[in-house]
């Protein structure tokens, strides 16, 4: 028989730890409210249920007038619904 060259030896050997993750600083938990959200106004008739395309969250606009706060990833396809508006910062 020949020799396998050491190479099955190489598939039972334990395998490297992954690098220890570095700590966070500086991200989005440090950032201001208003940036990691947008205000929306609902102007309809009645009340509307809206799901985000990014995070899938619900909200909730119960009456004309609500006013709710939307996670800024979901925001850029709120703007395409209608009877809602962008609320100035």
């Amino acid at each position: 028989m020949s020799c396998c060259g050491g190479k099955r030896r190489q598939f039972y050997q334990p395998l490297a730890a992954p690098p220890a993750a570095a700590p966070v600083t500086g991200g989005a938990a440090l950032r201001p409210l208003q940036e990691l959200t947008a205000a929306f106004e609902y102007f309809g008739p009645t009340g509307l249920t809206a799901t985000g395309s990014i995070t899938r969250q619900r909200y909730r606009f119960d009456h004309p007038g609500a006013t709710v706060q939307v996670d800024a990833r979901d925001a850029p396809a709120f703007d395409g619904i209608p009877h809602l508006r962008r609320r100035p910062r």
